[in-house]
């Protein structure tokens, strides 16, 4: 299952380290080429939910299936693509399949394993998402600097392919009986998400990930700004992917037994490092060393979401669509305002907003937790029922 989600956050994030030649190979502008990204995004935040719900009566065997496939047909579309416009469709259509996979993934691992043993299956299948921000992400971007920015998108095409394959000889069928215990209408599906603190996390996520991405989709525009070649730009990527799967082994076992308290001190952590970011732009050396704390501050971050989106839902078939939705939503909008930024003021503005962003965050978060403990009265802690408390607490 890592492997899955290794190569599907590749794909996703892909066009970040590839940004600047696949501009130029499409005929277009990179602020308007962040729209790669855009797209993809979108389509998770409208589909995750429904698509999960709707799978759920399905064998995860046959989802996986149909969703690597789906993977091969978008992949390779974009490799393929004369424009801008035929490469936004080629990534729609990954999006509609990214939307469910996570889903998917978690319900084969929770199927195979103990309840003790659930949460250390979150953060095995999580992995892939740090370590494809380790290698599958620069090492794209390393090829792009020795061959049309089209491979990498085949490479990847390849992958799912060949874990297409594995899928189908590997992992179990479930049985029809097992199978429709699983099933969850769309309706069954939203009720999960409609109490205050399931809203609040996902609040909370949206704006996390906006932070992080009004920066991170334009990082390679930065570093070449800089006068970063190409293959040092992918060096620099995977130095960040590298931190951020230590920042994930390092924070591992506190995201599982404290994931909100991990969470607060990630975020200050992060907030700190983007500042030192933005100083550092006129240093190729600062600004990788500062580009390595960021990853390794940033890894366990999404493992974190999922261990308190169970938490919120109670539910593996919307947990992991809850986190899909929110964090793609903060995608979208991070690559959006990031684009916004760039074209106004240019890329040394961009650490200073997300850095800015995160900081309201955190003291928002502090006010709350405040503003809960006075509610609660003296000698009594706020929200002491773990399932409901929220993730700004």
């Amino acid at each position: 299952m890592p492997a899955i989600i290794f190569t599907t956050i590749t794909y996703e994030m892909l066009p970040v380290g590839v940004l600047s030649p696949m501009a130029t190979g499409l005929g277009t502008q990179v602020g308007d080429a962040g729209l790669i990204m855009t797209s993809y995004a979108v389509v998770v935040v409208l589909g995750s939910i429904p698509a999960s719900a709707a799978l759920a009566r399905f064998q995860p065997k046959k989802v996986l299936l149909a969703l690597t496939f789906t993977f091969i047909v978008s992949t390779s579309l974009l490799a393929a693509a004369p424009n801008l416009g035929v490469a936004i469709a080629a990534r729609i259509i990954g999006g509609a399949a990214h939307g469910a996979i996570f889903t998917a993934a978690l319900r084969v691992a929770f199927a195979v394993i103990p309840r003790s043993k659930q949460p250390l299956a979150v953060s095995v299948v999580s992995a892939g998402n740090s370590l494809a921000l380790a290698f599958g992400v620069p090492a794209g971007s390393l090829i792009v600097g020795r061959a049309p920015w089209q491979v990498p998108f085949l490479v990847v095409a390849a992958a799912f392919f060949v874990l297409s394959i594995i899928v189908a000889l590997t992992v179990p069928s479930r049985d029809a009986d097992e199978t429709a215990a699983t099933q969850m209408g769309v309706k069954d599906a939203l009720k999960t998400f409609a109490n205050r603190d399931t809203l609040l996390l996902a609040a909370t996520i949206i704006v996390i990930t906006l932070a992080h991405y009004t920066t991170y989709t334009y990082v390679e525009p930065i570093l070449r700004d800089m006068g970063v070649s190409e293959v040092q730009v992918g060096l620099t990527l995977m130095g960040y992917g590298l931190a951020s799967a230590a920042g994930l082994v390092a924070f591992s076992r506190a995201s599982a037994r404290r994931p909100q308290v991990s969470l607060r001190v990630l975020l200050i952590a992060m907030s700190t490092v983007l500042v030192l970011i933005a100083l550092a732009l006129s240093s190729q050396a600062l600004i990788t060393a500062a580009l390595l704390m960021w990853g390794f501050f940033f890894g366990a971050v999404p493992v974190i979401f999922q261990f308190l989106a169970l938490t919120a839902t109670g539910a593996v078939e919307t947990a992991p669509a809850l986190v899909n939705t929110s964090f793609n939503v903060g995608i979208a909008s991070g690559s959006v305002v990031g684009g916004l930024i760039l074209s106004s003021f240019g890329t040394g503005s961009l650490p200073w907003a997300s850095a800015l962003i995160l900081a309201l965050l955190v003291v928002a978060m502090a006010a709350r937790t405040v503003a809960a403990r006075r509610a609660a009265g003296p000698g009594t802690k706020a929200n002491s029922n773990p399932r409901n408390q929220p993730v700004t607490d």
